[in-house]
């Protein structure tokens, strides 16, 4: 190539990044991801990169929820596990419902975009959680595979940022992770994440939640509300909310059945003919849901919606 051809074209592709940059353009934001630390990208890319330094923080875009009032509200939010079709959630939206809790392990990650279609229609802003899926652990480049689930899920749930990122079933082992903390810590730096978090209905949750009382990473733990008088977590969870951890109950049902809440007998011998997860009395249900905020240090609780009566129980116990 000629070189004073070559000169200019050097000269135009440093102008239009500049210009790009001021802008806040699209092209600078692809930059900025591709040079960020821990994402798949350019080789010799990383934190030290100047795009990544000229990169000026993200403006909440509209309908994203604010951080400090699900802490201080008690809010009754819908979960998403063995449900189908966005019409539910368009429903559960338009009522009122704040809190939804979704995962790329769910459906396929069909339940991400139904929850992107129905949130079109939600009333007030949506607090949304989901999670890193199974694959991206098991993946040989940790941190490049779950910067991609993450743009993956946003990309379902049609917006730019989430509320929350869980590690589903969470182990000790995968919250120190080296390519995990690297990776959550640029999430959370580029804004793409309000807050890391983990999840868990077994023992481990004691674990996890023993290292959230100095882990300044963790800021939200989601619980089987089945365990709160298990082993040492009474006293944990108190302290972890002190800290500043959002704490968030599931498996309401459950607990209040196998802590004999009222109308336990009757919902035991329902069980025999029903699948755990459809069939509860919306009664039940309801009263299960603001159990488990009574009885647990928990700023919010979820419940997954398989059928309209799920919903009816959520909205509810909201009122």
């Amino acid at each position: 190539m000629d070189p004073g051809r070559r000169r200019f074209l050097i000269r135009f592709g440093v102008a239009a990044v500049a210009a790009a940059s001021s802008l806040g353009g699209l092209p600078r934001r692809l930059l900025a991801e591709w040079a960020a630390p821990g994402l798949a990208g350019f080789p010799g890319s990383g934190a030290d990169h100047p795009l990544v330094l000229r990169r000026r923080p993200r403006r909440p875009p509209a309908g994203f929820a604010p951080f400090p009032r699900y802490a201080e509200e008690k809010l009754f939010g819908a979960g998403t596990y063995q449900t189908g079709g966005p019409e539910l959630f368009a429903r559960a939206f338009a009522a009122g419902v704040r809190l939804v809790a979704v995962s790329p392990d769910y459906n396929g990650g069909d339940n991400e975009e139904w929850v992107g279609e129905a949130l079109a229609s939600a009333r007030d802003p949506v607090f949304v959680m989901t999670q890193i899926p199974v694959a991206a652990w098991e993946a040989g480049n940790r941190g490049t595979a779950m910067s991609r689930a993450l743009r993956m899920s946003l990309g379902r749930l049609r917006r730019d940022r989430v509320e929350a990122l869980l590690v589903r079933n969470a182990e000790p082992g995968q919250l120190t992770d080296p390519a995990f903390r690297a990776f959550a810590r640029d999430a959370l730096d580029r804004g793409l994440v309000g807050r890391i978090g983990a999840s868990g209905h077994g023992p481990d949750v004691e674990k996890v939640l023993a290292m959230s009382r100095d882990d300044d990473l963790i800021g939200i733990v989601l619980f089987g509300a089945h365990l709160a008088g298990h082993g040492a977590i009474p006293e944990l969870l108190p302290a972890v909310r002190d800290r500043g951890v959002l704490l968030v109950a599931m498996k309401t049902r459950e607990a209040a059945l196998w802590g004999r809440a009222e109308g336990w007998e009757a919902e035991a011998k329902r069980r025999r003919f029903a699948p755990w997860d459809g069939g509860w009395d919306p009664g039940f249900t309801r009263r299960a849901l603001a159990r488990a905020m009574e009885r647990t240090p928990a700023h919010n609780a979820v419940l997954s919606l398989s059928r309209p009566e799920d919903l009816e129980a959520v909205v509810g116990a909201a009122d």
